[in-house]
């Protein structure tokens, strides 16, 4: 038991620290490459999410099996709609939605 925590702590500061990492070199290759930190960090995160979709995707293909990955993509798009986004909203205290959007 003490093992897991331990392990649990080691990867949760591996994780911290790495995610600091990735924030800064966002940073610097936005400032080189002249755009906003915001656009290419977007890009880059739904580069790294997606990643995982696909390997799930193309797994499942290969193993014939393509209802874990139509699953895989109605649970990933459920929560995404039903608990990060209103997550967002009560943490940002409103979405403003225009009548252009």
């Amino acid at each position: 038991m003490i093992s897991h925590l331990l392990i649990y702590f080691v990867a949760f500061i591996g994780i911290w620290m790495g995610s600091g990492l990735a924030a800064r070199s966002v940073e610097r290759l936005a400032k080189s490459l002249k755009t906003s930190s915001f656009i290419l960090s977007f890009i880059v995160l739904g580069i790294f999410t997606s990643i995982s979709e696909l390997s799930v995707g193309i797994s499942a293909v290969v193993e014939n099996d393509p209802e874990f990955f139509v699953g895989n993509l109605l649970g990933a798009t459920i929560v995404l709609f039903l608990l990060i986004i209103p997550l967002l909203a009560i943490i940002g205290k409103s979405i403003r939605i225009t009548a252009k959007f």
